[in-house]
């Protein structure tokens, strides 16, 4: 960055801003969890683990809907590191 200020913000404004809050989750039985997702209409990525963005939904309340067995839990908050490294990736690419 060349000694530009890339940044400003307290720590949660900064981390937010730049990396995303995310819940992984899977199942053996995929195919069931999958169809269970699209039926309750909420919006996923990946085929297996499922990222599920927690700016639109509630992690509590997505495991509670579901029936199927989960085989693994994820919830991915961002740490101050990963802006750092983020506003790093961001400045060399541009």
């Amino acid at each position: 960055n060349k000694g530009k200020i890339v940044a400003i913000g307290t720590p949660s404004k900064i981390k937010k801003e730049l990396v995303d809050v995310y819940m992984e989750i899977n199942a053996k039985s995929k195919t069931e969890l999958l169809k269970e997702l699209d039926k309750l209409k909420i919006e996923y990525t990946g085929k297996g683990p499922f990222k599920i963005d927690l700016e639109k939904y509630n992690a509590q309340e997505v495991i509670k809907k579901l029936t199927t067995n989960l085989s693994e839990i994820d919830i991915h908050k961002p740490t101050l590191e990963e802006a750092y490294l983020e506003i790093i990736h961001n400045g060399n690419t541009n």
